[in-house]
């Protein structure tokens, strides 16, 4: 499948802070986001939110603002975690980046903790699903470009529902994926084991890395940058809400309003949320 070279992560970042900014009318000014894994800081100075943190504990960046957090991710959801639970303002996030150790057991644990610390309405990116070359996913570095086995993470994080409706990888750079946390991240995070079963043990590898590499758009959900987003641009329940006919023909779920959308909603010019259609009715009254 092609990539879309001309997009990077921070672009996906930056797309899902609009989308949050529609659902809850929060700018990208008042967002808050959280970077796992900051290493050059690349991405976090090319990330438009507000307010920014980020954790790693050997940056290889430094005399910068980027690495507040100067400890591995463990310990620092150890930290807020416990803080949270009496604080009058506790720290959540409108997105988190996860970016850190790329072994499956270490992200599956971070992807659990971030949904702990996400607002409604949030979204966690997830780097590094789509390895090219088998020797890049490897759980020790032997080539340039390392993703690790985070693969194996994204596979069985797919297999626990809703997490297979709610999850998709955009086909840029090794694979940025995303999770749409919806109205209850915290309830998200209960469905996932506090640990991963078993992913890095080979001798209870539950798929080959053949087998997923053969069948990463039905593993992965992979997508191109254009249906990213189209996905996006859609409220479902507003859709649904909108335009009758659709429930009346069996149109009742958030995966096949979605569906709708992309196969007949575009090319029937409907509105894919209220914005668009406040927008447009804003333009004809000026026409």
């Amino acid at each position: 499948m092609n990539q879309n070279q001309n997009f990077e992560r921070p672009d996906v970042i930056n797309f899902l802070s609009k989308v949050v900014e529609r659902r809850t009318e929060t700018p990208a000014a008042q967002q808050r986001y959280l970077e796992i894994g900051i290493e050059e800081g690349v991405t976090w100075r090319k990330v438009n939110i507000g307010n920014k943190d980020g954790v790693d504990p050997n940056p290889a960046v430094s005399g910068e603002p980027c690495t507040n957090y100067r400890m591995t991710s463990d310990e620092f959801f150890a930290l807020h975690l416990n803080d949270n639970k009496d604080a009058k303002d506790p720290k959540i996030y409108d997105i988190i980046f996860v970016d850190g150790l790329h072994h499956c057991e270490f992200v599956w644990r971070d992807i659990r903790n971030s949904l702990l610390l996400l607002k409604p309405q949030g979204f966690i990116v997830v780097d590094d699903l789509l390895p090219k070359l088998e020797i890049e996913q490897f759980r020790t570095q032997k080539a340039p470009s390392w993703t690790g086995d985070v693969w194996k993470m994204w596979y069985l994080l797919r297999s626990v529902q809703p997490f297979g409706n709610i999850t998709g990888a955009v086909n840029i750079c090794w694979g940025v994926g995303y999770i749409d946390a919806g109205s209850d991240p915290k309830g998200l995070a209960m469905l996932m084991s506090p640990e991963i079963p078993d992913c890095h043990d080979p001798l209870k590898a539950m798929i080959s890395w053949d087998t997923y590499h053969s069948n990463e758009q039905k593993f992965a959900n992979i997508m191109t940058w254009d249906q990213f987003e189209l996905i996006f641009a859609l409220d479902p329940e507003w859709y649904m809400d909108q335009y009758p006919d659709l429930r009346q023909n069996g149109i009742t779920t958030r995966e096949l309003s979605i569906q709708h959308w992309i196969t007949y909603g575009v090319n029937e010019n409907r509105f894919p949320n209220r914005l668009a259609m406040k927008k447009a009715a804003t333009a004809q009254s000026k026409a």
